[in-house]
């Protein structure tokens, strides 16, 4: 069979070169003429007409309930477009009013106006009693309503129809917290409650969504293409399969948190960055020699963060200097705000931790050298190898810091690599402890190391004073400073502001914000070009895979 091709080609090959030969000089002038007049009377082809996307196929959990309360935690939530909230956050975590039209602020009270129009797919007015209802039942379920629950207070719906929700504190930035899903009273505990969202359920069909009649947009991030009139839920039950289902055509639309998510080629991939910050955490314990803040101050200065992120992921992170989401950080104008002076009043508290160093002592106004640093420590000298060492009964003794890793986080590990090597090139010899998830958060806490790299997801109001409380700081293996949390709390309240805080912060060197992840949103390239713009907190539920 092959020679019979092979013989067929060859019989071919010479006519293929006498046709490529034939140019148009070989042709008359009539015949040249006659294709000419042929081909400007020849009706111009019209364009195929646009195809445009009236189904969306977006992946799902089969659970047999939606709803947004206690299933708030599915990996594959449908909430946003089921119901609407009274703000949403864009992809700085700027609230934005959706349900609510204002808010007034008094203190720890905050009293909402619901939009006037505002309908449930029912047909029905959204009212207060509905928010009310519907928080009661968010705060039911404190694991994935965590910083709603330690935030409210109280909820009530006063006489003129607004809402009323007394918070634990002020709050500068309360509006964050109030992204809670938005259900008719009385339904909110149904596997399906009657919501206000873009979509609603067909029926009895469980697995596909028509547009609701009386859904009214009430800022950007929420609109909804008009051309698309149906969502189509694929059951997932592998998660791992999701970025296949997107290759081969069978779903729309697949975020990942996994920076090293290769999604590039079957659609149009965009990055986000998420709300989880990447930092570097300091043992300021008695038992670690970073309890000296001079040795802190000179490892934080050969932290190369360019580097450590670049070797790491890449473009798929951000690198900070402070403990913000950096999109946050840009909108409010972080760097401005750092120019300004405290106001100063008479109830203002003073600026906490000003001038002291975490262990009580003062605070140097010239930085040692790292001779000098290294002297006071007792670490003289320096041995064959550059790094500095210490006479212990007659034994030279490198001066060694424990890195800490968790072994299933590969970034983590390239950075503290990097770490390794930059403290070395100073005389610091240092050794990475890699350990698995559930030791590694055990060393943490038993202050076992005196680096380590870890991960938080922040608050979404940016409230830092969780992170330094008395009872979360050990856990992270902070050493816990009151200056540092009353700092971080007064910056949550308004009673001082970002420069405050961040000179508590420099002062307790507890942590270095290294980096925010970014993650992968991937859309089948028939999806229109602003959707994802739109649409970028679908699934952000599960960016903690």
């Amino acid at each position: 069979m092959q020679n019979f091709l092979w013989k067929i080609i060859c019989c071919l090959f010479p006519l293929v070169i006498v046709s490529m030969g034939c140019t148009r000089q070989d042709m008359s002038q009539q015949d040249l003429n006659l294709q000419m007049m042929e081909s400007a009377s020849a009706p111009v082809a019209a364009p195929p007409p646009e195809q445009k996307k009236t189904v969306l196929r977006l992946p799902t959990e089969d659970t047999g309930s939606r709803n947004p309360y206690s299933h708030a935690n599915a990996k594959l939530s449908i909430t946003p477009l089921l119901y609407q909230s009274l703000y949403t956050l864009d992809d700085d975590y700027i609230p934005t009013e959706a349900l609510a039209s204002s808010m007034r602020e008094e203190g720890r009270a905050y009293t909402i106006t619901l939009q006037p129009n505002a309908r449930f797919s029912d047909g029905s007015q959204v009212t207060a009693q509905d928010v009310v209802a519907s928080l009661q039942e968010a705060l039911k379920y404190p694991s994935a309503y965590s910083s709603l629950f330690r935030s409210v207070e109280s909820c009530s719906a006063t006489e003129n129809g607004q809402v009323l929700i007394l918070l634990r504190q002020e709050d500068r930035n309360a509006a964050a917290l109030f992204t809670f899903p938005i259900c008719k009273a009385g339904t909110q505990s149904e596997p399906l409650p009657v919501g206000s969202g873009a979509f609603i359920l067909d029926g009895s069909s469980s697995t596909r969504m028509r547009r609701n009649p009386f859904y009214n947009s009430y800022n950007s991030i929420s609109q909804i293409p008009k051309d698309m009139e149906t969502v189509e839920l694929v059951p997932v039950t592998d998660g791992e399969s999701l970025e296949y289902m997107l290759k081969i055509g069978v779903i729309d639309f697949y975020f990942s948190a996994d920076a090293k998510a290769d999604l590039y080629g079957y659609g149009s991939t965009e990055r986000l960055t998420l709300n989880r910050m990447t930092f570097l955490g300091f043992n300021r314990s008695g038992s670690s020699l970073l309890h000296n803040l001079d040795l802190v101050q000179a490892v934080k200065k050969v932290v190369d963060k360019e580097q450590m992120v670049s070797y790491a992921y890449g473009n798929l992170a951000e690198t900070v200097d402070y403990p913000f989401h950096p999109g946050y950080w840009s909108r409010v104008n972080g760097e401005r705000l750092l120019e300004q002076n405290t106001p100063s009043s008479s109830s203002q508290p003073s600026e906490p931790g000003s001038g002291t160093a975490p262990d009580g002592t003062a605070s140097q106004t010239e930085p040692l050298t790292l001779e000098e640093t290294m002297a006071r420590l007792g670490y003289a000298s320096r041995d064959e190898d550059g790094f500095w060492v210490r006479n212990n009964w007659g034994n030279p003794q490198r001066l060694s810091l424990r890195i800490l890793v968790n072994a299933e986080n590969e970034p983590r590990q390239q950075m503290a690599q990097i770490l390794v090597e930059r403290l070395a090139e100073i005389g610091i010899e240092s050794h990475i402890i890699s350990q698995t998830y559930e030791t590694y958060l055990q060393s943490i806490a038993a202050k076992q190391f005196d680096l380590y790299f870890g991960e938080v997801r922040m608050e979404p109001n940016m409230d830092v004073s969780r992170l330094f409380s008395s009872e979360n700081a050990p856990r992270m293996g902070f050493e816990y400073n009151a200056a540092l949390e009353e700092a971080a709390i007064f910056l949550k309240t308004g009673q001082t502001g970002y420069k405050g805080f961040l000179t508590a912060f420099s002062e307790a060197s507890v942590m270095e914000p290294v980096c925010y992840q970014k993650g992968s949103f991937s859309y089948s390239r028939s999806l229109p070009g602003d959707f994802i713009t739109l649409h970028r907190e679908l699934f952000l539920d599960i960016q903690n895979w």
